[in-house]
């Protein structure tokens, strides 16, 4: 028995730049004849100060870069990372009520990469048919055994991510209400390309050289006459590019009861849109009320069952609305009793579902 035991060190690299810009307009003053506490938001009437306006700017730069190693010392990778997020905001009083603005760009990109891509096409030139052909995705085919240590090479990705948001709210006091009513848009833009199995995976378990059994068979006997068990392959549709928004709306008002109480009520309505697909390259079943048949049916166009199909095959749900409710209450001078109850809503199965629409045929190869 010869055992091979393979030892190295992975290099990884990162930076990690902020920048931050405040400036604050104007001054707060107080009047002679003042209101009640709390009174002067935003120079507003009866209450006791004139407010003044805030300008924020931030910028973010983030880099990241690593390498992978394998216990076959030709099997490597490298990942790389960059981000940036750049917030800006402003808050000014006017008609007597506080305005708060705010505009949001994030980006964030990865890459990952292995030795072989652009390179060499190690599965071509092996004899393997039916691989991808694209230079992305060259590099070794996976292999599984039973009794040795399988083989896997890096899977290739790229991912950038975009989203810009704007926020808006205004805030007014009357009396021991503190009222709230804003909203915010998103618009957020993947584009994504990853092939997990673009050049094959392959199982060996002995069965051929066993003649049909495993008894006295071996798995690498398999590898060497290329006889797999069992063989898959997944790849495509190259670069897609998903496209979504959400819209969102509250009110909320913060009412001290008493110096003991706080009641915090609102309502909330959010709007979440599936993704679609620039080049609407998503493609799903289309099946009569009792399933006895099956039809592939692409975005925005009309299937043989159901008719026609949003850009994004998946309808949204536009009824998604939120209360919520919160209490706080200083029982004694040590201790705050605090509850609330809200709902929520999740979006993350919109880019699920987008996904698996877009790696399906005519636009992505699958077998097995």
């Amino acid at each position: 028995t010869k055992n091979f035991y393979y030892s190295t060190t992975t290099g990884t690299s990162s930076d990690d730049v902020n920048f931050r810009f405040t400036r604050a307009f104007g001054s707060t003053t107080r009047r002679p004849q003042g209101g009640p506490p709390g009174g002067g938001m935003g120079g507003g009437r009866g209450g006791g100060g004139r407010g003044g306006s805030n300008f924020s700017l931030g910028v973010q730069y983030r880099r990241s870069e690593s390498e992978s190693r394998n216990a076959f010392p030709t099997i490597t990778g490298t990942s790389r990372q960059t981000g940036w997020n750049v917030p800006a905001s402003v808050s000014f009083p006017l008609f007597g009520l506080m305005h708060s603005v705010s505009v949001s760009f994030n980006r964030n990109a990865t890459r990952t990469t292995n030795a072989f891509a652009y390179t060499e096409d190690v599965a071509g030139d092996a004899g393997i048919r039916g691989v991808s052909t694209d230079p992305f995705a060259w590099g070794v085919p996976t292999l599984s055994f039973t009794s040795v240590s399988g083989l896997r090479d890096v899977s290739p990705s790229e991912q950038t991510n975009r989203t810009i948001g704007v926020d808006d709210s205004v805030m007014k006091m009357i009396g021991r209400h503190t009222l709230r009513i804003g909203g915010s848009f998103r618009h957020t833009a993947l584009d994504n390309r990853s092939d997990a199995n673009a050049r094959g995976s392959f199982v060996f378990t002995g069965l051929y050289t066993g003649g049909g059994t495993r008894v006295g068979s071996f798995d690498f006997a398999d590898f060497l006459l290329g006889l797999p068990q069992q063989a898959s392959i997944q790849y495509g549709p190259g670069l897609v590019r998903f496209r979504a928004h959400s819209l969102a709306f509250y009110v909320q008002d913060d009412w001290r009861v008493r110096n003991t109480l706080t009641i915090n009520a609102g309502l909330r309505y959010e709007y979440q849109s599936p993704y679609s697909e620039v080049d609407g390259r998503l493609v799903n079943l289309d099946v009569p009320a009792d399933f006895t048949a099956a039809v592939p049916v692409l975005a925005g166009a009309s299937g043989a069952f159901t008719g026609v199909f949003p850009t994004t095959l998946v309808n949204p749900d536009r009824n998604n609305l939120s209360p919520r409710i919160g209490v706080a209450w200083r029982a004694r001078q040590k201790m705050v009793v605090r509850g609330g109850y809200g709902i929520n809503y999740a979006s993350v199965p919109y880019m699920s579902m987008a996904t698996n629409l877009s790696s399906q045929p005519p636009f992505a190869v699958t077998a097995t």
